[in-house]
């Protein structure tokens, strides 16, 4: 069973990964009439849509001057809905694609999965440090 952070960091990697393809679509269709441009729900929105959780993320309360943190943290598989942008003005073919907005959004997602994939790995370095006999 792996970690919980390694599930979370899973799901985002993979949250991203159907955002670029949406957003890739977007910048494909730019051209195309009546195209309409889409975007994924937030990552944490698709995490409580899916439902599920993932219970090594629950917080123990050892104390009761703790706060309780309500709420799941799971994203079971990878059917992310898409959303319309409806605040966009159309072209004149009625495609309703902004290139620079796309391109913005896909910077944005390509920076988000950097940090992910960072985080991913110096997760699997402490691992390994915890996890050496002698601490190197």
């Amino acid at each position: 069973m792996q970690p919980a952070l390694f599930q979370l960091l899973s799901a985002k990697a993979s949250y991203l990964a159907d955002r670029q393809t949406v957003l890739t679509q977007n910048l494909a269709n730019a051209d195309t009439p009546q195209y309409q441009a889409q975007d994924t729900v937030s990552f944490e929105r698709a995490l409580s849509a899916m439902g599920g959780h993932l219970p090594a993320l629950a917080t123990a309360t050892t104390n009761p001057m703790h706060i309780a943190v309500q709420g799941s943290l799971a994203m079971e598989g990878r059917d992310v809905r898409t959303l319309r942008d409806e605040g966009v003005e159309t072209s004149p073919s009625g495609n309703a694609v902004v290139v620079e907005e796309e391109v913005q959004k896909l910077a944005k997602t390509q920076l988000d999965h950097e940090l992910t994939t960072s985080l991913y790995g110096k997760q699997m370095a402490m691992l390994r440090l915890a996890m050496s006999s002698n601490g190197s």
